[in-house]
């Protein structure tokens, strides 16, 4: 760590771009784990994120949250878990926050990529294989991951 991350958050990747240089967050970490002990337990749920894969589905999060302290209300972006504030559906947005750019850092976006790894199909939209196979040591199945 360089001490500008927590632990859970790691470094800031975007989506599909994860790599073994730089620390990958527990954060994302949890999801991935969270994401392979559905699919194990729900098999209907592990049918259903394989159909999203083989549609280059790519799940993430973006989240606000309202807030209030001693200067009033305002929105707090969860750029922790998600990234891309007001994006409904498209591509990450880059936007600044009090004129430095906010960083999202899509814990949940690469867990469910990680976890998805395991799938069969074409999945180049998620990041390189390799690299993913390396994060589960090699695991070839939910149960091994």
């Amino acid at each position: 760590m360089d001490g500008k991350h927590s632990v859970a958050h790691g470094s800031p990747f975007p989506l599909g771009e994860i790599d073994l240089v730089h620390p990958l967050g527990l954060n994302a970490k949890v999801q991935a784990l969270a994401y392979l002990l559905r699919m194990d337990e729900d098999p209907a749920f592990a049918a259903f994120c394989e159909k999203l894969v083989s549609l280059e589905v790519q799940i993430c999060e973006n989240a606000g949250h309202f807030r209030k302290n001693d200067n009033g209300a305002f929105i707090y972006d969860d750029t922790k878990f998600g990234g891309g504030f007001g994006c409904q559906v498209g591509p990450d947005q880059e936007y600044t926050k009090h004129g430095k750019p906010v960083v999202p850092y899509h814990a949940m976006g690469h867990g469910y990529s990680i976890a998805c790894s395991l799938f069969s199909s074409d999945i180049t939209f998620l990041g390189d294989r390799a690299t993913l196979n390396t994060i589960l040591c090699g695991a070839a199945t939910r149960k091994e991951a």
